[in-house]
């Protein structure tokens, strides 16, 4: 006699076992084996987890979702510059701008007015604009990625600042396809 897959129970009073994917569930098991899971950890996204992601044609949880993102437009390359010693442009893509604003916060408020009277660095304000600048860079190499793009040339990055103390960080570039020179096109 067939068990269920999962919990290994023998169908009876809770009804048959449910065909599913190849595999035999009772009925409580079937439930959980057919809802969405993430691909990576196959988790079933709960109330406060948020629906799954797509990404690349696979759903992910938003934790797995952040490390494929990552993981995927890791490839992309990022210069100030015009171009990569070893590569030529194959393809301009378009250019692209990323804005990211952020609030300095009352604490970092009071520690930079320290620090400035004292004439020393305000660390709170430092990881504040680190932060902003990792995830500018992070949403544009994504935005390369997803438009077929495996770097950006030509980065620029500005500082505004905003009334209400906050801070704003603009990085733009050009979206590329580069490939790699062969010995014999080096220079040309």
């Amino acid at each position: 006699m067939s068990k269920c897959h999962t919990c290994g129970c023998l169908p009876g009073f809770f009804g048959p076992l449910v065909e599913f994917q190849e595999k035999k569930y009772c009925s409580k098991c079937a439930e959980k084996a057919m809802l969405p899971k993430c691909y990576t950890c196959g988790s079933v996204p709960g109330f406060l987890g948020g629906p799954l992601v797509e990404f690349q044609s696979k759903e992910y949880c938003r934790k797995c979702a952040e490390g494929a993102i990552d993981e995927a437009s890791s490839v992309v390359m990022v210069t100030t510059t015009h171009n990569f010693d070893g590569y030529r442009v194959q393809r301009y893509i378009e250019i692209e701008s990323v804005e990211i604003v952020i609030g300095t916060g009352i604490f970092s408020e009071i520690t930079g007015e320290f620090s400035d009277f004292f004439g020393s660095r305000s660390s709170a304000f430092e990881k504040k604009l680190t932060r902003a600048k990792e995830v500018a860079f992070k949403k544009l190499k994504y935005q390369a990625f997803m438009k077929g793009g495996n770097a950006v040339i030509g980065i620029d990055m500005d500082y505004t600042e905003f009334s209400g103390n906050r801070i704003g960080l603009i990085v733009n570039g050009t979206i590329v396809e580069l490939e790699k020179c062969s010995q014999n096109t080096r220079g040309k």
